[in-house]
């Protein structure tokens, strides 16, 4: 951890919230507009060769509770990316 967010709901906040913004408003910001209307996917990359499950009450934090050092495994990030890009 290196101090730039507080918990996992910050990172997703500072990715989500311009492209909902930009969605609802698309003359809010002009390029983010067109840039969402050429994208197509996403790709997301993990060490597929390491095991990173949920531990014990890790599996009920909300990204508002995250706020542990180590990053959420990558199931859970995955997920909130999935809901995020979904309600898009």
């Amino acid at each position: 951890k290196i101090g730039m967010i507080n918990n996992f709901q910050e990172m997703l906040s500072n990715i989500f919230d311009p492209l909902f913004k930009v969605t609802t408003n698309p003359e809010s910001n002009n390029e983010l507009n067109i840039f969402l209307r050429n994208l197509v996917g996403f790709d997301c990359v993990d060490d597929e060769s390491k095991y990173t499950g949920i531990k014990g009450d890790e599996l009920y934090r909300t990204p508002e509770e995250w706020d542990l050092d180590e990053d959420p495994p990558y199931s859970y990030w995955t997920y909130y990316l999935y809901a995020n890009i979904h309600s898009l």
